[in-house]
């Protein structure tokens, strides 16, 4: 799940992606064109109460940013992307526009 918040200026976005537990067991990160696809600098974290993996960036509005999730089980998509396309690799990526 994806959650955007705007600044009151709507220059910015708080975005939040929300994945269950299940996609993960030990660690889990979302990389994408707005972190230069880096694994470890996607790091999410795991909230027991709710049984998911979170992380919460901030974007520049105005824009779509190419992303996926990958963690100890392997690589996912977001089913609730905004849309999703083949990337450079012939791989479908998830696409979050703000």
């Amino acid at each position: 799940m994806i959650n955007k918040k705007y600044n009151a200026k709507k220059t910015t976005c708080k975005v939040t992606f929300e994945v269950p537990q299940e996609l993960a067991e030990k660690e889990l990160a979302v990389v994408g064109e707005f972190n230069n696809w880096n694994t470890e600098d996607g790091s999410m974290k795991f909230v027991k109460k709710d049984k998911k993996w979170k992380a919460t960036l901030n974007l520049d509005a105005g824009k779509s940013y190419q992303f996926r999730y990958f963690g100890d089980k392997g690589w996912y998509n977001e089913e609730t992307a905004d849309e999703t396309v083949y990337g450079p690799f012939f791989a479908q990526n998830s696409v979050v526009t703000v």
